[in-house]
């Protein structure tokens, strides 16, 4: 994994060969930081054609819900015109008090052209990133190529 982005609110990571981009957030962010990152990561995801990504909220503390509404209503358009086919979503316990991304964004959208699901750690997301598309060796390659 290589950073490509640093910020005291998130950190964007990718690996070109696995095609994953890892966008971690820690703590309260700026709802102008939030959506510019946000942004950025799709920028990487278009410019590199990657397939999954692992959206890390675990250290994410809540935000104003005007930001939920940009992510459902400006943001999720343009995320289906990308390369995405699996988004891994990893919450904390404290998130799960909160309204799930999956109510408070994808709930506006009958049908997405990527598949999300809420994994417990960033190798169960791996595992799903390589599940029919690779053997169990490939997967456990994708791992080790992650970790680096």
């Amino acid at each position: 994994m290589t950073v490509t982005y640093t910020s005291p609110s998130a950190t964007i990571s990718q690996d070109l060969d696995q095609k994953i981009l890892h966008l971690q957030w820690t703590g309260v962010v700026a709802s102008a930081v939030f959506r510019e990152t946000l942004e950025r990561a799709l920028q990487l995801i278009n410019s590199s054609q990657l397939l999954y990504c692992v959206y890390n909220i675990q250290d994410l503390r809540p935000m104003p819900l005007q930001d939920y509404d940009w992510v459902a209503y400006e943001f999720i358009p343009k995320v289906l015109q990308s390369s995405l086919k699996k988004v891994a979503v990893l919450e904390s316990d404290q998130n799960a008090e909160q309204l799930s991304l999956q109510h408070m964004v994808y709930a506006s959208y009958t049908s997405l052209n990527f598949k999300l699901k809420y994994v417990d750690d960033i190798a169960a997301a791996l595992k799903w990133f390589a599940k029919k598309k690779h053997a169990p060796e490939e997967a456990i390659a994708m791992a080790d190529a992650y970790s680096l």
